[in-house]
């Protein structure tokens, strides 16, 4: 069944700490892109949208014709700002949003529906999942609040939004039992290390 809301795949960072670009590293023989984009589809958003740096074009050869690229002219500026070239490919009337990052290649589909159900329910909440206590992503935003990422501050990022919506009481945060969700590759190590967590 299609999902209400929409995917944002933030995929347009340089990687300076992995080395090369991780969208491109392989996670179980697929890219990492692939492997989310994948993830994604398989939870039921048919038309996930990847950003990715201006002018990647081997990141783009990775992405299929079902999903939506957006490109970013600027990402050095800071995640946020990828967020925000998602945000403007964003189909109108979309009740909700699911942000997921390439570099977190092992989540599940089940934990992007559980997240995407939950949004269903809740669609006024952020909606973050958590294993074994550690939040992590995907982190569904509502569609009121998209005017307020827009003008959050590079520095602060979405994580200012976040703040504000928990001491407000308007954020629920998902148990799941998926390591991958809270686990990111920034360095090989990282890669290895999710080898072992993730059967």
């Amino acid at each position: 069944m299609e999902i209400a809301g929409q995917a944002i795949v933030l995929a347009a960072g340089r990687s300076a700490r992995f080395g090369a670009p991780k969208a491109l590293a392989l996670w179980r023989g697929r890219s990492f892109v692939l492997a989310v984009t994948e993830t994604l589809r398989g939870a039921g958003f048919s038309r996930p949208i990847v950003v990715v740096r201006s002018g990647d074009n081997a990141i783009r050869s990775q992405v299929d014709a079902q999903c939506v690229v957006a490109e970013n002219s600027d990402p050095d500026r800071g995640m946020l700002s990828s967020l925000w070239a998602g945000l403007d490919a964003l189909p109108v009337g979309a009740p909700w949003v699911l942000v997921a990052l390439v570099d977190q290649p092992a989540v599940h589909a089940e934990t992007c529906g559980q997240l995407s159900r939950a949004a269903d329910r809740d669609p006024d909440l952020v909606h973050v999942a958590a294993h074994a206590g550690n939040e992590g992503h995907p982190v569904v935003f509502p569609a009121r609040l998209l005017a307020a990422l827009r003008g959050a501050a590079l520095a602060t990022g979405a994580q200012e939004i976040v703040n504000i919506e928990r001491a407000a009481g308007r954020l629920r945060v998902h148990a799941v039992d998926d390591p991958g969700a809270s686990l990111d590759v920034d360095t090989p190590a990282d890669l290895r290390r999710l080898e072992e967590c993730v059967p």
